[in-house]
């Protein structure tokens, strides 16, 4: 199959038919996937931008938190659920990132959902942290209950100018609109040596819906981002053969 789009990894124009879904999950419409024939990216095509920005604008896993508008007081179970510092995947994030962390980095999380992740590493490492998040409601959790400065919007249409540190991108980079763009609009805003945390399934989990906009593997992810200069400081497949198959990944910025 040749598409006249170029695959943004290794611009090649040669892609095979993967996977068909007849009805994904989330935006109730056929989905189809593709496969590069060079670097073996996998990815959705046509991409469908328009029905994902309303679906994480509003509604996007956000049954886990309950009122929309905050008018009801959660209950304190609720919210100490929320500040349990060490669930499974946070504490394999931490343990991957403490030997690149220094206490006083600034830290922006994109996508940071309800701001669990910024809030521990604000616990651990102290610093200046900042959250960007498109569905209100995580937004609104965030500042209201952790108390983690949080802007409501898109990465591809944030208006940041502050530098940081470290941004990471953890289990949102497979849903970043245009992959190549946003690299480059967060290149601008790290610091000289900033880094970038990528934490994404990883392409053999083989788990497919529309929010999933890019399934990568470790050779094309690293390509992907040698491609804007960045070197890649550490990267692992931390894999228990099942669901969990995730890959974790660390890019400092070259000057």
């Amino acid at each position: 199959m040749e598409n006249k789009f170029l695959c943004p990894v290794c611009n090649s124009k040669k892609f095979s038919h993967h996977i068909t879904l007849k009805r994904d999950e989330y935006i109730a419409k056929k989905v189809q996937y593709v496969k590069c024939e060079s670097c073996k990216l996998v990815q959705v095509y046509p991409k469908p931008i328009k029905e994902l920005k309303e679906l994480y604008r509003k509604e996007y896993k956000t049954q886990e938190i309950g009122d929309s508008n905050y008018t009801s007081k959660i209950p304190i179970i609720q919210k100490l659920i929320y500040l349990i510092p060490y669930s499974s995947h946070f504490k394999k994030v931490l343990d991957f990132l403490k030997p690149h962390i220094k206490k006083g980095d600034k830290v922006l999380d994109i996508g940071c959902r309800e701001g669990k992740l910024l809030y521990m590493i604000r616990r651990k490492f102290g610093g200046n942290v900042c959250g960007l998040e498109p569905t209100v409601m995580y937004a609104n959790f965030a500042n209201k209950w952790l108390k983690i400065p949080t802007i409501n919007g898109f990465v591809e249409e944030s208006e940041i100018t502050q530098k940081f540190d470290l941004v990471l991108f953890d289990d949102v980079f497979e849903h970043i609109f245009d992959p190549n763009f946003t690299i480059e609009k967060i290149k601008k805003q790290l610091n000289p040596k900033g880094k970038i945390f990528i934490q994404v399934p990883h392409e053999e989990l083989e788990h497919y819906f529309a929010p999933h906009l890019w399934n990568f593997n470790e050779e094309n992810l690293q390509r992907l981002f040698l491609k804007h200069n960045f070197k890649t400081i550490e990267i692992k497949n931390d894999s228990d053969g099942g669901f969990d198959s995730k890959i974790f990944a660390l890019f400092e910025k070259n000057e």
